[in-house]
Order: C-alpha cells, then structure tokens, then sequence
C-alpha cells in the first residue's frame, strides 16, 4: 500500500498494511473484524493469525471442519453484534430481556462449541463476549473471557486492552462484593491508562474506584476519587461518563443528608440520561429521585417515581432495576402501614438480588425484612434475618449495610430488656456512622 496509515485513525497499521490495530479497521479482501466502539476495538492477538480473517487456526486440522468453524466463529460476533448491547464498562452491567437473554444464551453456547474445536476468538472479541455473558448474568463466564482477553493483550503488548480487560475484572469483582480485588484490579487500570494517556480509561477507573470507597463508607475519599473521574469526563466531552460521575456523587450528598444538593445532582443526570437515550442509567435516576422524596416524607411522589423506574426496567427487563425499584416501594408500603405489601415487594427484591449474585442488595432486602419482623414483635425472626444481613455487608465489606443492621441489632436487645448488649451494638453501629463521616441517627 502506499500510505501505512489508517484512512479511518491515521494510526501506524500493521507490517502487512491490511489491519489497524488502533481502531480495527481490516483493509484486506474481507471484512470478519467489525469495530465494535470506542473501547471495544477488535484487534487481532494469538498464535497462528491469517491477518486476513482475523481468526486462530490449528493447522493441521480438518480443512472442512476448520471452514465450519470460521464460520460459526464469524456468525457468532455478528449476532452479538446486531444485539447492539451496551457495554458494562462503566460498572453496571448490561442487562437484557428475555428474548434476548435466550440469543445471548444461544450465542454463547456456540462460542463455547467453537473454542471446544480447538479455535479462539481474538482478545477483543473476548472482552465483546465477557461484556455479552456479565449482561446475561453468568459471571463466572464473564471472567474467563475477560481472564483470557488480559493474557491475550499483554502477550501482544496492548495497554489499551490490558487496561479495558483489567477494568472489567474489576467489574466483576465488585458485583460479587469483592472490593478488595475489585480495587486492585482498578488501580492497576488506571495506573496504565495514566501511562498511555488514555483519559477515558482514567476517567473509568477513577469512577469505579470512587463507587468502592462510598461502599466501604470513606465518603471524602469518594467524593475526591468522582471528582477526579468528572472532570476528566468533563474535559473530553464524555457526557455519559460525566452523568456517571454525577450520580454517584449525588449518592454521596443523599448520604450525607444534603437532600438539596443530591436531588440537584440527580435531575442533572436524569437529563443527560435522557439526551443520549440511555433508559437502563433513566430508570435508575428516577428511584434515586424516588428516594430523595421518601426521605423528605412525600411517599405518594416516591411511589409514583418508584413506578415510573420500575415500567422501564421492566421493558427493558432490567433485574437489577426491578430489584431495586421492589426494595424502594417496599419501604414506601412499610412507611404507609402496609407491612404485607412491603413484605411481599422485600421478598421480591431479595429473590431477584439472589438470582443475579447482588449482594449488597440481598443484605439491605433482609434488613428491610428484618424490620418487618421487628415491627410485628417477631424478635427471634428479627434478629436470624438482620444477623443474615450483618454477614454479608461484613463479608464484603459494606460498611453502610454493617452500621444498620449493628443499629437494628441493639433494638431488638433493648426491647428484650439486654440494655448491656443494645449499648455495645449501638456504639459499634455510631463508631461506624462516624468514621464514614454521617451524623448519627436517632434510635428507633
């Protein structure tokens, strides 16, 4: 060729000039690697390439059934790719409805049928098919794909996908409330988006490393960590990215209880949201608006936001929305007397955050059960369901989640006259409150 670089980039291409591993654009006789995005640019890595396809072949295999697979291999990623999913980059998984849940599931199937065959997809397929398992809700899938994708791009000397794969281990590791390996893995993202200066990378990492420390209750580090990540978002005209960062510092103003400020930062996100037409991240701006007008005691508007987010996640078939949204209006039944609704939308949650491995949201659902229990009288029940949900949030170091249910745990000993042990567990509960720097609430 006469120009070795990218019509589409204006990066370097590859020594045989037919592929630009910058944004994957295939300039030989076919066109198997499609660019799939911003950060999932298909790029061929492995052993044994024909740059052409941008398949891994075993030589010496059956040339027919080498042909079948290249084939079932090509119509894999196009199927994945007429879903046209959204990536679950930026920490929240793109969840899927039922007819789509049965392609992904299919999909995957025959990508397991091809790999079985000896034949590997290219790393960045990997990340494509992790991005499309984590979205079905089969993480341990999720993780091999990514695993295999990170190995794949440090064999090849690729930081951008070293940093991607990274991030989405990272991901993984934090839905299933490992923090500690979830934080690793972000640092370690970010420390080679910083080198390569890749400022969205950054801004991914900063975002999610300030998610894990509000989990862990380090509400002033958060806050630094988000503002880090929105003023990068800021500077590259990241609008989804900035809304993310928003959010998750409205998060931090509802903890803190700066109702005004949260809700300030909330509707600006729900406008964004809106704008790029993402209504998985719309959904989950009206129930954090739904939960600022509980708080405030307007439970008729908090119910109708609740609602609102729950029609959308249901159309979208959002479960982790739906869980979300079930737990909120269970609060507004309970906070309206109706503690058999409020039990029956706890259960509710609590099955759903069961079935997609959501454990934070699995120990809030069995506090919230817990105060049903509480409220009947029922202090054995009580008790069984806030130790349940003490567990979790210590196991995975939900530090919020360990505060209530400390809190909740010596109302039960006082009404059972134990004021010795109800002391101990409500000054464990305010040591808690204190060191995450919220104000203590009265005790019920």
């Amino acid at each position: 060729m006469a120009d070795d670089s990218c019509p589409k980039c204006g990066g370097s291409l590859l020594p045989e000039g037919v592929f630009c591993p910058h944004c994957g654009v295939s300039l030989g006789a076919r066109m198997d690697v499609d660019v799939v995005g911003d950060d999932n640019i298909a790029v061929v890595g492995g052993e044994n390439i024909d740059i052409h396809q941008g398949d891994v072949h075993h030589h010496g295999a059956d040339p027919q059934k080498v042909e079948e697979i290249d084939k079932l291999m090509g119509k894999v990623m196009e199927r994945l790719e007429a879903l046209e999913l959204s990536s679950p980059s930026e920490g929240q998984p793109a969840e899927v409805d039922e007819e789509t849940q049965a392609e992904l599931d299919s999909i995957l199937a025959d990508a397991t049928e091809v790999e079985d065959a000896g034949h590997e997809f290219n790393p960045w397929d990997e990340i494509e098919l992790g991005d499309a398992a984590a979205g079905a809700g089969r993480t341990n899938t999720a993780r091999r794909y990514y695993a295999r994708a990170l190995e794949d791009f440090k064999e090849n000397e690729d930081q951008r996908g070293e940093a991607l794969s990274l991030n989405s281990l990272g991901n993984i590791a934090y839905t299933r409330g490992d923090f500690d390996d979830a934080e690793r893995l972000c640092k370690e993202s970010l420390a080679i988006s910083k080198e390569i200066g890749h400022r969205e990378g950054e801004a991914r990492s900063f975002n999610h490393l300030g998610q894990i420390a509000n989990t862990r209750g380090d509400l002033d580090e958060a806050e630094r960590l988000l503002e880090e990540s929105l003023n990068i978002s800021t500077e590259i005209g990241n609008r989804r990215g900035e809304a993310l960062s928003l959010g998750n510092l409205g998060n931090i103003a509802s903890e803190r209880r700066d109702l005004d400020e949260a809700e300030r930062l909330y509707r600006e996100v729900l406008a964004i949201f809106k704008e790029i037409g993402d209504r998985k991240s719309e959904a989950a701006s009206l129930t954090n608006l739904g939960s600022i007008a509980q708080e405030r005691g307007d439970l008729d508007e908090a119910e109708r936001l609740n609602r609102e987010s729950l029609d959308i996640d249901r159309e979208i078939g959002n479960r982790g929305g739906e869980a979300y949204s079930f737990n909120n209006l269970g609060v507004i039944a309970r906070g309206k007397g109706d503690l058999e609704e409020a039990e029956r939308l706890y259960d509710d949650s609590l099955s759903i955050s069961r079935e997609i491995g959501h454990r934070q949201l699995e120990a809030t659902s069995l506090g919230n059960l817990g105060n049903i229990a509480l409220t009947r009288g029922n202090l054995d029940e009580a008790e069984h369901l806030h130790r349940e949900s003490l567990s979790i949030s210590r196991e995975i170091g939900y530090r919020g989640g360990e505060a209530n249910s400390l809190h909740n745990l010596g109302v039960i000993a006082r009404d059972r006259d134990d004021f010795a042990e109800a002391k101990r567990l409500f000054e464990q509960s305010l040591a808690i409150k204190r060191e995450m720097g919220l104000d203590d609430e009265e005790s019920d």
